[in-house]
């Protein structure tokens, strides 16, 4: 599942302010009032986290879901969730 991760301070890169970031998660298991899940790229904006790290999120945070087809052998878009108001 892709999540946004929204950070405290801005990132600056090549002249670019960047406070946020979509990254992919790949589902664990639930757990204590949230998901667990491991990060599945690696960050382009902080390096607080790294690609196969376990994060604790709320589902709230979830972006998009894919799933695998084995059929096709490939992760299709099941949904798009849209932002909490």
């Amino acid at each position: 599942m892709k999540l946004l991760f929204v950070y405290e301070k801005s990132h600056m890169q090549n002249g670019q302010s960047f406070s946020a970031e979509h990254m992919w998660v790949e589902y664990l298991e639930n757990g204590g009032g949230c998901m667990l899940g491991r990060l599945d790229n690696e960050p382009q904006h902080t390096d607080l986290i790294n690609c196969d790290d376990v994060i604790a999120f709320h589902p709230k945070h979830i972006v998009r879901i894919w799933r695998y087809d084995p059929d096709e052998g490939m992760k299709r878009c099941t949904a798009a969730i849209p932002p909490k108001e």
